[in-house]
């Protein structure tokens, strides 16, 4: 199988119910966009004691989306789980998701549409107004501590 253009890493931890709800909204707009080759996504589960795993299996049994499922042995806190994502990640590009966050209708198509512009960018950075001026540079590391805020539960630190 071919790689895909864009990882969308997924840390979540006992939190089933928000992630059925991202997983809904990204599949949706993954189809809708016609990107299903284009897209993958990776779901690190902190160990999780509720239906963490019976739910991504049901979104991979009934889409063709590439969905990757790694559930952690033992919790390793939240910014290790969102660097999990990233090493799992095959795509090109990768970003992460809070499992109670969602994709604003026809944002996909924005966000390829930006990668594919720009190739020769190493880093995007988009908020709920469009594409970030800011630009420094950071190790994933520093960007899942400093924007942990904004990723939703990834597990405990």
């Amino acid at each position: 199988m071919n790689e895909p253009l864009l990882s969308i890493g997924i840390p979540t931890w006992n939190r089933a119910h928000f992630l059925k709800g991202l997983l809904e909204n990204l599949v949706t707009e993954i189809e809708k966009s016609n990107a299903q080759l284009l897209v993958e996504l990776v779901v690190s589960d902190n160990a999780s004691d509720d239906e963490t795993a019976s739910v991504v299996k049901y979104f991979q049994d009934h889409t063709n989306i590439a969905i990757q499922y790694c559930r952690n042995d033992l919790n390793i806190g939240a910014i290790r789980n969102v660097i999990r994502t990233f090493e799992l990640s095959r795509g090109s590009y990768w970003m992460v998701f809070g499992d109670d966050d969602r994709l604003v209708s026809d944002g996909l198509n924005g966000i390829l549409r930006t990668m594919r512009e720009y190739p020769e960018e190493a880093v995007y950075m988009f908020d709920q107004w469009g594409l970030c001026s800011r630009v420094e540079c950071m190790t994933i590391v520093e960007a899942a501590r400093t924007y942990f805020y904004y990723l939703g539960n990834a597990g405990v630190f």
